[in-house]
C-alpha cells in the first residue's frame, strides 16, 4: 500500500458548471415515491408520471409524459427485488444482493458480482466486448471501505493492482475518500500518479486534483445521485471517470456498467431515486421499503443501505471483539428488528432518533452517537429497546 502524502490545494476557478442546460423537478407523494419527474431543457419541458402499488414497487413510468413513447412496465421478484426496469435486467441470490445486470435490448451482459461471506461484494466479471473487460477485485476493510482494486484481463492468469484508496481516519465519516493512487501499466512499463478527492458537506465528490492542485476532472450529481463526468476546464461530459473515480454521489460507489450505486447492503438506483431491493431491517425507517434518504437527499446519507442521517454525523462502531460486525437487535412497540452493521459506519443522530422512544444497552448517549458498550443510554421512557448481544 503506497503512503498517501499531503492533499495539495485545490485550483482557484470556481466549480459552477456552465454546461448544466437541463433543470429538474420532482413531485413526492406521502410515503416518498416519485408521483412525476419534471426534465425543463432549454423550451422543452417533459413531465414523467409514474404509477406505484400498495407495496410502493413502481408500476409504469410513462417516459414522455404520454406524448407518444409507450409506457415503461417495471417487474419485481417474490422478494420484492427489481427484475426489470425497462432498460437492464437484474438477477439476486437468496441474500437479495444483486449478483448479475444485463442490458435488456440484448439482452446483454454487463456485469456479474461476487460476496464474501459478511455480505461484501468483494468482485466485479465484466465480459469480453465490454468497457473494462475481465475480473475486478477489491480489497476491503472492517469498515467495508474499499482499498484497493485489481484488474484482471480476460484470457490472463494474474490480476494487476490498477488502484489504491487512502480513506479517513478512524473517526472519519465512513465514505469521507482522501485519495486515489493509480497505477498505469503499459506492457513492462509502471506509472503512478495521486489524485485528491474535494467534496462538499453531502461527501459528494466535486473535483480531483493532481499532485500540483491542478483539478483534473470535475463531477455534477443532481440531488438524487445522477452523475455527469467533466475534464478540468468543464469539457467533455460523460456518465463515468476518466481517471477510474467510482466514488460519486455521497461518495458512494458507482456502478459505470449500469449507472447505479452500491450502497453495501443493497443498491441505490438514481434515476428512479430510491433503493432496487427492499429494507433489509424492513419498516424500522418506515413505511416505503424502497425509500432513501428519508426521502432527503440533501440532508441525509445511507451510506449501508439500512439506516439514513445526517452525512458524518456518527462515530464509528466500537466492534469489541466481535470481528468487524456490530450486532444487536431493536425492539419496536414489542417487536423485534436485528440488526447487523459493518464497523466504521454509524447510527444516525438527530432528527432520526425521534422513531424510537428509547434505547438501552446499546451505547447511545442522549441524542449523541454510537460510542460502545458503556455509554449512558438516554433517560426518556418508551417501548423502542436497544438489546446488545
Amino acid at each position: 500500500m503506497a503512503t498517501c502524502p499531503g492533499k495539495p490545494a485545490c485550483g482557484s476557478d470556481r466549480t459552477t458548471d456552465a454546461n448544466l442546460t437541463q433543470r429538474n423537478a420532482w413531485t413526492l407523494d406521502k410515503l416518498g415515491n416519485w408521483d412525476e419527474f419534471v426534465k425543463r431543457t432549454n423550451n422543452t419541458t417533459i413531465t414523467e408520471p409514474r404509477t406505484n402499488n400498495e407495496a410502493n414497487e413502481y408500476l409504469t413510468i410513462d417516459p414522455d409524459g404520454s406524448g407518444g413513447a409507450s409506457p415503461i412496465d417495471l417487474v419485481f421478484d417474490d422478494n420484492g427485488n427489481l427484475k426489470d426496469d425497462g432498460t437492464y435486467l437484474y438477477d439476486y441470490d437468496i441474500e437479495n444482493r444483486m449478483t448479475r445486470v444485463q442490458l435488456k435490448s440484448g439482452p446483454e451482459l454487463l456485469a456479474d458480482y461476487q460476496y464474501d461471506a459478511l455480505g461484501r461484494r468483494i468482485r466485479k466479471i465484466i465480459p469480453s466486448g465490454q468497457p473494462d473487460a475481465g475480473t475486478w477485485t477489491y480489497a476491503i476493510n472492517e469498515q467495508w471501505q474499499v482499498l484497493s482494486e485489481y484488474h484482471m484481463a480476460p484470457e490472463e492468469e494474474e490480476a494487476l493492482p490498477v488502484r489504491e484508496y487512502c480513506q479517513g481516519g478512524p473517526s472519519a465519516y465512513v465514505d469521507d475518500h482522501v485519495a486515489m493512487f493509480n497505477i498505469y501499466i503499459d506492457g513492462l512499463e509502471w506509472s503512478e500518479q495521486w489524485y485528491w478527492y474535494h467534496t462538499d458537506a453531502q461527501f459528494c465528490t466535486l473535483a480531483m486534483t493532481n499532485a500540483i492542485g491542478a483539478i483534473a476532472e470535475r463531477y455534477v450529481t443532481d440531488p438524487y445521485g445522477k452523475a455527469v463526468t467533466y475534464n478540468g476546464s468543464w469539457g467533455s461530459p460523460q456518465a463515468t471517470s476518466r481517471l477510474g473515480n467510482p466514488f460519486m454521489h455521497q461518495g458512494l460507489w458507482l456502478d459505470g456498467e449500469c449507472g447505479k450505486y452500491q450502497n453495501r447492503n443493497r443498491e441505490y438506483l438514481p434515476a428512479l431515486g430510491r433503493f432496487g431491493q427492499r429494507d433489509p431491517l424492513d419498516y424500522v425507517e418506515g413505511e416505503n421499503l424502497y425509500g432513501a434518504y428519508a426521502q432527503d437527499p440533501l440532508v441525509f446519507a445511507d451510506p449501508n443501505g439500512t439506516f439514513c442521517g445526517p452525512p458524518g454525523s456518527g462515530a464509528p462502531i466500537i466492534c469489541g471483539g466481535k470481528g468487524g460486525i456490530w450486532d444487536f437487535d431493536i425492539v419496536l412497540d414489542g417487536e423485534v428488528f436485528p440488526f447487523s452493521q459493518p464497523n466504521g459506519s454509524y447510527l444516525p443522530q438527530g432528527p432520526r432518533l425521534s422513531d424510537f422512544d428509547s434505547m438501552d444497552a446499546g451505547g447511545i448517549g442522549s441524542g449523541g452517537p454510537l460510542a460502545g458498550p458503556t455509554a449512558t443510554p438516554p433517560s426518556r421512557a418508551g417501548d423502542a429497546t436497544l438489546l446488545m448481544p
